[in-house]
């Protein structure tokens, strides 16, 4: 690697990591003004998200790393803040999933959506090319923090 290409890089691993500090500290307001912790609001943008008709809490729990028994505790903190509701599993009335509560999902949209209308501003100074060029890196990025996180959980000490 050349010596450019090393400053460059660095840089650009400066930058990243300056951004998902300031990532994590915009999610600690959130969670703060929904009166929530940080493991519950990342269940909250799971079940807003990824799991948007609903998740069994061993789907929530595979997701987030948590034992049966956290998973439960915080389903419970989440339905009795107002933040999420137990139904019946569509297809296994043995089970049970949680979904986010409309008043969750429009609470939520107006906390983020400042920074949504602005973060949409802000691409629109890019070229299409340039846009592609950032998705591949975060979709990349993201296979190898979602590798990187499966280790770590393998390993039995740090």
């Amino acid at each position: 690697m050349s010596r450019e290409t090393g400053e460059a890089v660095a840089a650009f691993g400066e930058a990243l990591r300056r951004y998902q500090a300031s990532v994590d500290d915009f999610d600690r307001e959130v969670a703060r003004a929904l009166g929530i912790n940080q493991t519950d609001a990342r269940c909250v943008e799971l079940l807003m998200f990824d799991f948007a008709s609903g998740a069994t809490p061993a789907e929530l729990g595979a997701a987030l790393g948590l034992t049966s028994g956290s998973v439960t505790t915080m389903v419970d903190r989440l339905v009795a803040a107002g933040h999420a509701l137990r139904r019946p599993h569509p297809e296994d009335g043995r089970k049970v999933v949680v979904v986010a509560t409309e008043s969750l999902r429009a609470t939520a949209w107006e906390l983020h959506r400042p920074l949504v209308e602005r973060g949409g501003e802000l691409l629109g100074r890019y070229s299409v090319a340039e846009l592609g060029t950032m998705t591949d890196f975060f979709v990349r990025a993201e296979a190898l923090q979602k590798q990187e996180q499966a280790r770590l959980r393998r390993s039995k000490s740090p």
